[in-house]
């Protein structure tokens, strides 16, 4: 038998043991006022044994643990701020007549195609005021 285990169910039994000698030891008891004094003994002992966090856990802990947390938070905040004005600054805007802009190129093309739909239209109102005039 692995050895690892044979610990470990000596333990339980030791375990089984101890908890069948209290109750019988709290059976002997004659008062009740007796057995809720040690029941609530074991309960807390069962606490202090099982729950090694609750000891941790004060006034200190709290506030500590409320500066992280806003702490995390400002953070957080200051963290999309950054990455909201890097983004405003990356790309400006689609309008501007910025030289280094990716698309001056095509805005200047789009631009010259307007300003010859602008003039043929202007042409084609001339055309059409002449023709008008000689009927």
């Amino acid at each position: 038998m692995d050895p690892f285990k044979r610990t470990q169910a000596q333990r339980e039994q030791q375990s089984q043991e101890g908890a069948k000698k209290q109750k019988q030891q709290l059976y002997q008891k004659k008062s009740r006022e007796e057995i809720r004094v040690e029941l609530s003994r074991m309960v807390t002992k069962f606490k202090l044994r099982s729950i090694n966090v609750l000891r941790t856990l004060d006034a200190n802990f709290f506030a500590r643990f409320a500066v992280f947390i806003g702490l995390l938070y400002y953070l957080s905040r200051f963290s999309k701020q950054f990455e909201a004005s890097k983004q405003y600054l990356a790309e400006p805007d689609r309008n501007s007549p910025n030289r280094f802009s990716k698309t001056f190129g095509t805005e200047k093309e789009i631009d010259q195609i307007l300003e010859q739909m602008r003039n043929e239209e202007k042409e084609q109102n001339t055309i059409n005021k002449e023709n008008i005039k000689l009927l």
